[in-house]
């Protein structure tokens, strides 16, 4: 019955429309241990001290779901986005978006959807008890989706799929029932460097190690937003790591870029500010008002504002 029931879940995922599900058996993740407490250690997660509370959570997740026994990991796809507005390269006055902020805020994308996920659950197992999470809360997503056979992880610290590459995100379910457990992929970033060799900033300090306070994502939408880091042409995030990696080469430009007076289709470009404006605000809570600021007038220029009432007419 385990794997009747894996299954249905499974399917049930894909008919939400997530693009994967993988299970993984509820265990300490021991593996992970030394390279989480070395990165706690060197404190490459700069300011974000919600990454240093709570480690033995992050490793254990019997102590988030009293006897968890199943880790459902679903993905999402965004690397479909549209994002070829023009060239990338940023001219006067431009900017360039990571792709992830073009579309609807993830977090409101995916929990309804784990939620819906929940009721069929419940269907098979009426008494169980489950906790879902979206990016909010003491889990490392990343390592439980590794063991849920959905991806490896590369050397740009990002889960890496096959199929779509690092453009994913990922949600979380822990459930009290035993399932039947898929097995991590035998696959590496073998002798490829791209990404440690293309990050603009250094950042990717040594394959599998990041260095948040070197990013440019983490000084432009997060916390600190400064001057003292060039931007390398990125407005609102970076994903010069993942543009570069072979599993993310479609033959299509991933990175969004506007230049002003050379927007063609202004209601597309439009509807792409708004969902960016959209994730801005989520993310102003953790800035300051300075900082937001900045980070809003960027955009502005970004995107130029004169259509935006025009698409809301």
């Amino acid at each position: 019955m385990n794997l009747e029931w894996t299954s249905h879940i499974k399917n049930c995922a894909k008919s939400l429309g997530f693009f994967a599900c993988g299970v993984a058996k509820a265990e300490i993740l021991s593996e992970d241990k030394i390279h989480y407490e070395n990165y706690l250690k060197r404190g490459d997660f700069g300011e974000m001290d919600y990454l240093a509370r709570n480690p033995e959570k992050r490793l254990n997740p019997a102590l988030i779901l009293e006897n968890a026994k199943s880790v459902i990991v679903v993905l999402w796809d965004y690397s479909n986005y549209e994002t070829s507005i023009s060239p990338a390269g940023g001219g006067q006055g431009g900017g360039k978006i990571a792709k992830y902020a073009c579309g609807e805020d993830y977090h409101e994308v995916i929990k309804p959807k784990l939620t819906q996920l929940e009721d069929e659950i419940r269907k098979l197992f009426p008494k169980c008890n489950m906790r879902s999470f979206v990016d909010a809360s003491p889990i490392l997503e990343k390592a439980w989706a590794v063991k849920a056979g959905l991806g490896f992880r590369g050397k740009n610290t990002l889960l890496i799929n096959p199929e779509i590459g690092s453009y994913c995100n990922t949600g979380v379910i822990l459930l009290d029932q035993e399932l039947t457990y898929d097995t991590p992929l035998e696959i590496t970033c073998n002798e490829c460097s791209l990404c440690l060799e293309n990050c603009p900033t250094g950042a990717l300090e040594n394959s599998y190690q990041l260095n948040a306070r070197k990013c440019i994502s983490y000084h432009n939408k997060g916390k600190e937003r400064t001057t003292t880091v060039d931007f390398h042409g990125w407005a609102y995030g970076c994903d010069e790591c993942q543009i570069c990696c072979p599993y993310n080469r479609r033959g299509v430009s991933h990175t969004l870029s506007i230049e002003l007076n050379t927007i063609a289709n202004k209601g597309r470009v439009s509807k792409i500010y708004d969902n960016v404006i959209a994730n801005v605000v989520k993310q102003s809570k953790s800035m300051d008002c300075f900082g937001t600021l900045c980070l809003a007038m960027t955009l502005l220029l970004a995107f130029e504002t004169v259509p935006l009432h025009e698409s809301r007419k």
